[in-house]
């Protein structure tokens, strides 16, 4: 049975009906599969049938596939089933729809701040295994999948040792690994360590951020000397405006001696993250925007396609010190509180006998009542700004942040009754009423973290097109936003 013949069959003792072809390798190829028990798609890699004759192959496969199995961390993609039918090895993988890594490198490189995310994730999965004692031996963005949100989950673990000393692989002459990733001491056929995935890893790095690999070659041989002999060409040969510090990172994960690179992947991860947070915002490539964009903004996420007319997707103003008009809150007389009736009380001497004192009389529920109103109308008002994309009439949305008026007593005339002539024989110098100072009405800072999934993001000095540019965030970028 040919590979192209396994589609609607089923596999795995009936338990696996093959759907489609995700892709194809020398040594395999990935379907997507139903599994019937669980009415759930996934993703399952089925090997070469002719390994299926190397006793050797089989013994190594089986070992193996218990290991990766036993491997429970956020970002390993999980393995659900492993086995052998007729010709035909295969495992069974949970399925994540965003492609993989080299699918996204082929758009050009990635926003930093996106390659630190991923970076960080690559590297909490390569040391958790490495801490089980297994070495990927075949690191490169193939084996790195992604889901919708971008988030990264390492594959094939294992994959390379299961071949390794097969009778065709010996036969044929094949490498094993990826030429463009491996490490010199892969190349010598010395023994390999953490240490040579985090080598691997470097080269991912440096295409992450380059958006090119540090050697290339037309064959085998010639990546081989390149990875003994040639030096990698610094990253500012490529990107004159790169950080130095990123730069160090990156060249310090491709020493030719494993004892001269980092020791372990978090470390490079650390490190990395560390050089990308001291950089301002905004220095990453701006790929082109999509027709969709996922947005994210604080804790919330919404879809949206940009109307037509409207201005390129990501064109955003920004302003703190700008608040939006129909947010404001305009306190009304009855929603006014009278400060000098908290403040200043008449002089007794000034109440003309027989009269009682005016008493104080807290807020009356029509005033508490008007002031919930108008916050819950703000709210409403900032909903409808934000999330009503397909109501703009084609013009620029402006995402800013709110402002809120506090309700604050202000000043009010009392209605403190006027001093009455008494018959004295001395005159009373009664006191006039007291001026009170009464604070402005102050602005409840509404404070945010928004993360840009718009491919590009200008951030103009005013509300509008006419404004100038004053930077540009890349999708996935993180901006704190000041109310």
């Amino acid at each position: 049975m040919t590979s192209d013949d396994l589609i609607n069959q089923k596999i795995g003792r009936g338990q696996y009906e093959i759907r489609s072809l995700l892709g194809r390798g020398g040594m395999a190829a990935v379907y997507m599969a139903r599994q019937a028990s669980m009415s759930r798609d996934v993703a399952i890699k089925i090997m070469t049938p002719e390994l299926a004759d190397d006793e050797q192959f089989v013994a190594r496969f089986e070992h193996e596939a218990k290991l990766i199995a036993q491997l429970q961390h956020p970002h390993i993609l999980p393995v659900i089933d492993f086995g052998r039918e007729d010709r035909h090895i295969f495992i069974v993988m949970q399925l994540v729809r965003g492609g993989s890594l080299d699918d996204r490198l082929h758009e050009g490189p990635l926003p930093l701040r996106l390659a630190s995310r991923m970076l960080t994730q690559i590297s909490s999965a390569l040391t958790f295994a490495h801490e089980q004692g297994i070495i990927h031996r075949d690191l490169k963005p193939n084996n790195v999948m992604l889901d919708e949100r971008n988030n990264a989950y390492l594959v094939d673990f294992g994959i390379a040792k299961m071949l390794a000393g097969t009778t065709k692989l010996t036969a044929t002459g094949n490498i094993l690994g990826t030429p463009a990733y491996m490490a010199p001491e892969q190349w010598r056929g010395d023994p390999v360590d953490a240490r040579t995935d985090i080598y691997s890893l470097g080269i991912m790095v440096y295409e992450m951020v380059l958006g090119r690999l540090p050697f290339t070659g037309d064959t085998p041989f010639t990546l081989m000397y390149k990875h003994f002999n040639d030096a990698p060409p610094p990253p500012r040969t490529v990107k004159p405006d790169i950080d130095p510090g990123i730069e160090e990172v990156i060249l310090k994960a491709l020493a030719k001696d494993a004892d001269d690179r980092y020791q372990s992947a978090d470390q490079l991860a650390e490190e990395f993250n560390i050089a990308v947070q001291r950089l301002p915002t905004g220095l990453a490539p701006r790929p082109s925007a999509p027709v969709m964009d996922r947005t994210i903004i604080g804790d919330e996420e919404m879809m949206t396609t940009p109307p037509p007319g409207a201005p390129p997707a990501g064109d955003m103003t920004m302003r703190p010190d700008t608040p939006i008009p129909a947010a404001r809150v305009t306190p009304t007389p009855a929603a006014r509180v009278e400060s000098t009736r908290a403040a200043v009380s008449p002089p007794s001497s000034v109440v003309p006998p027989g009269e009682a004192m005016p008493g104080r009389r807290g807020l009356s529920p029509l005033v508490i009542g008007g002031a919930v109103v108008g916050v819950i109308a703000v709210i409403a008002i900032i909903a409808l700004l934000v999330l009503g994309g397909d109501d703009n009439g084609g013009k620029e949305v402006v995402v800013l942040p709110t402002e809120t008026e506090t309700l604050t007593p202000t000043d009010a005339p009392t209605n403190t009754p006027a001093p009455t002539d008494m018959p004295t024989n001395t005159p009373t110098d009664t006191p006039g009423p007291t001026e009170t100072n009464t604070p402005e009405p102050t602005a409840t800072p509404r404070n945010t973290m928004a993360t840009i999934l718009t491919e590009r993001a200008n951030i103009r000095s005013g509300p509008g097109l006419e404004y100038e540019v004053r930077g540009t965030l890349a999708r996935d970028e993180e901006v704190f936003v000041l109310g």
